[in-house]
Order: C-alpha cells, then sequence, then structure tokens
C-alpha cells in the first residue's frame, strides 16, 4: 500500500480528503478508497463484490477499465458479484450464478444471464425477504407490484409501491426506477428528482408511479427500485415484474419483419411526394 498510495490516491480521487477520517467519509467515498487498495495490491485472486451499486458513473467506467486491466494485462483473476448483467456480460468469461447461496449454474456468461433473469419471473409477488437489496434500512420497500403484469406495447405502466420509514429524522428523500429487459440490459431509468423536489416518509406511504409512452418489445421485464436520501436506504431489484405482449401496432409486421433495438418507437416515413416502395 505504502509503494502504490500516489496511485491508490489518484484512482479513488480522495486527494482533498486525505486528513479526513475515514468515518466521515460518505459511502461512495469509503468505496471508492477500498476498491482503489484492493486493485493495486499484487494479489493472485481480486474479489469485487457490488462495487459497481455505489459510485457515479465515471467511478464505474474507471473500475471496469482497472478489472480489465488486472485479469488481461496482468493475467490475475477476477472475481466479479454483481447484479448489474450488462457489465458482467461485458467483463466476464464465465459466469456463476448463486441463489440463496447455492451454485444453480456454472458455465457461460449468456447462459448464467439467462438463468439469472428468468429467476425473477418465477416469482409472482414482491418478497420482503428478498436476498437482492442492499441499504442502511432507514426507510425499507416492503411490497411493489405492477397493474396489470402483462400490458400491450403501447399501454401505459402503472407500479405501485409502499415504503415504510424505520429511523427517525430521515427527510430529503427520492425513488429511483430502473427497468431492465430480459437480456439484463437497462432499458430506461426514471428518478423522482426529474419531477419534483424531494420528499419525506412519515410511518407507511405509498406510491405511485405512471409511465406513458414507454413503447417497450414484447418481452418480460423487472423492475428494479430504490429510495435514496444521503445514503441508499434500500435498493431492491426485481422489485416487480411485468410482461409485454404482441401484437406490435405497426400494421405491416410480420415474423420476417421485427424490429431490432431495445424499444419502439411511434413513428412515420415519407420520401418524396408517394408512399415508400421496395
Amino acid at each position: 500500500i505504502h509503494n502504490q498510495f500516489d496511485a491508490i490516491v489518484d484512482f479513488a480521487d480522495v486527494e482533498k480528503f486525505l486528513d479526513t477520517p475515514v468515518k466521515r467519509y460518505s459511502s461512495g467515498m469509503y468505496v471508492r478508497l477500498a476498491f482503489a487498495v484492493a486493485a493495486h495490491l499484487r494479489t493472485e485472486i481480486l474479489i469485487v463484490d457490488e462495487v459497481l451499486a455505489v459510485g457515479d458513473a465515471e467511478f464505474q467506467k474507471k473500475c471496469l477499465g482497472k478489472m480489465q486491466d488486472v485479469a488481461e494485462g496482468e493475467g490475475r483473476t477476477v472475481l466479479f458479484v454483481s447484479h448489474q448483467m450488462h457489465s458482467v456480460s461485458t467483463l466476464c468469461s464465465r459466469g456463476v450464478f448463486l441463489d440463496a447461496g447455492r451454485i444453480t449454474y456454472d458455465g457461460s456468461v449468456s447462459c448464467a444471464v439467462d438463468t439469472y433473469m428468468q429467476s425473477f419471473s418465477e416469482r409472482s409477488d414482491f418478497e420482503l425477504s428478498v436476498n437482492r437489496r442492499l441499504g442502511e434500512g432507514g426507510v425499507v420497500l416492503t411490497n411493489a407490484s405492477v397493474e396489470p403484469d402483462c400490458i400491450g406495447v403501447t399501454d401505459d405502466l402503472d407500479l405501485t409501491f409502499r415504503l415504510e420509514r424505520r429511523h427517525e429524522h430521515i427527510e430529503s428523500l427520492y425513488m429511483a426506477c430502473l427497468i431492465v429487459n430480459e437480456q439484463g440490459r437497462d432499458v430506461v431509468h426514471f428518478d423522482s428528482r426529474f419531477v419534483h423536489p424531494h420528499f419525506s416518509v412519515e410511518g407507511q406511504t405509498e406510491g405511485h408511479l405512471r409511465v406513458r409512452n414507454l413503447w417497450l418489445k414484447p418481452g418480460r421485464y423487472r423492475v428494479d427500485l430504490a429510495v435514496c436520501g444521503d445514503a441508499i436506504h434500500d435498493r431492491v431489484e426485481g422489485a416487480a415484474v411485468f410482461s409485454v405482449v404482441e401484437p406490435l401496432p405497426y400494421p405491416y409486421t410480420n415474423d420476417e419483419l421485427r424490429p431490432k433495438g431495445v424499444v419502439l418507437g411511434d413513428f412515420s416515413i415519407e420520401v418524396g411526394t408517394e408512399p415508400a416502395t421496395i
């Protein structure tokens, strides 16, 4: 650590806070420093557990780059534990899916991701004891559901959730929602701060999220929810699941003409003065 001190400080971006006791660091600063120390040591195996769950996009990019350097450039083993399937698919060459401490699958990354995503479909209701959650627990998510759980491409998405405050003096909260497709790819992100200031929770409070004109492609989706303030109070992956069903809202769509991409769109095309012909 002494030999790598300057590199660690630079990577963690904590130079301005070297004289500040670590106990006063935010959770993000703490994780940045911990990862920087671990990544710059000469261990044969680097174990990285959910480090990307805390930190901004720039730090996450640095982490992924460093892990690739460790694995490919230095030939060391990286054990990357994460629920972020896009990062797993980008970084890893082998996938292991653990469910309640048991190995459910061990093999290719793509099959491991598929097994993980299918596990959400097996849960029809939100479970308070779900293992896929993290946070300090000041405010927790006690229920979440999409009604109905099967919608058409052009239908609105209605999500109902319930929050419970378990600690005193917690204010300035916000909600974040992430919709993830069957391939583990983040499709769309919603944040309550986009539309109104922070809110507070007294006892148990019910909330609603309505998404209009989303136009998701047919398939199965999961909803990740987080309630945050000065820290992550509760973050639940797969708090709810729902399906988008056919038909597609285009008059000439058939089995040979299937839209690519992640979402559909309401569009028109004109070429010259006559309808486009092929």
